[in-house]
């Protein structure tokens, strides 16, 4: 934990087992038809950001590092085409 001035940074871990579907990411494309369950266990890691005042939160950040959570649970990313170098624009 680390505070300046108004702000307060936790760096977070976190640790659990996939039991249940993952729905809802559509960032990977897979919002429509859920992940069944793996059983695996993961280990992630984020970083939540507090500004206060008076003593109470006024707000909140959060950055969690889900790709690293779901390559642990055997997930493959494939990096969208470049058009660079080939004339098309996008």
């Amino acid at each position: 934990m680390v505070a300046e001035g108004n702000k307060v940074a936790i760096s977070v871990t976190t640790h659990g087992t996939n039991t249940g579907p993952l729905v809802g990411l559509p960032a990977f494309g897979r919002l429509e038809t859920p992940v069944p369950p793996t059983g695996k266990s993961v280990t992630g890691s984020g970083m939540y950001i507090f500004t206060v005042s008076d003593g109470k939160i006024e707000k909140f950040a959060v950055e969690l590092d889900q790709i690293g959570m779901l390559r642990q649970l055997a997930w493959t990313f494939t990096p969208p085409q470049s058009n660079i170098g080939t004339g098309i624009q996008a």
